[in-house]
């Protein structure tokens, strides 16, 4: 089963990588890491690291079969297309990720992935805006 898992990953934190673990746990676990555009557009700011750097911190993770940078416009989903996984994972945080995605693979003729919701790590802790507290 090919699983994919959406997120920006900005300095790669004990609660990405327990996502990201909970993910491979159901099978190939491919990984679309948000292009720099695309997360500014997003969350309104610029990443700390470059989306070049953030996929090669979740490469080397050993329970990722496959890392991707995605498109800089949101709502292409060529790696979706593509790749077309049996499993779709969101994160506690990703509720708006889920209803784009729907939108988009309702239009997809013959697609239906399984969508399955994957538990938070310490989100008190480890969340997206713990950035604000690195120190560029």
């Amino acid at each position: 089963m090919r699983v994919l898992a959406f997120g920006v990953f900005d300095v790669l934190h004990k609660g990405h990588e327990y996502f990201l673990q909970s993910a491979a746990s159901l099978g190939e676990l491919h990984v679309v890491i948000a292009n720099s555009i695309a997360s500014e557009a997003l969350k309104g700011r610029t990443p700390i690291l470059s989306h070049e750097e953030r996929k090669r911190a979740v490469e080397t993770l050993p329970y990722v079969a496959q890392a991707y940078i995605g498109d800089k416009h949101p709502g292409a989903w060529t790696v979706l297309q593509n790749l077309r996984p049996d499993i779709i994972t969101i994160g506690y945080d990703q509720q708006h990720l889920e209803e784009h995605l729907y939108d988009f693979i309702r239009n997809v003729p013959g697609y239906h992935p399984k969508f399955v919701h994957l538990d938070s790590f310490k989100p008190e802790v480890y969340k997206s805006s713990i950035r604000n507290s690195y120190d560029r």
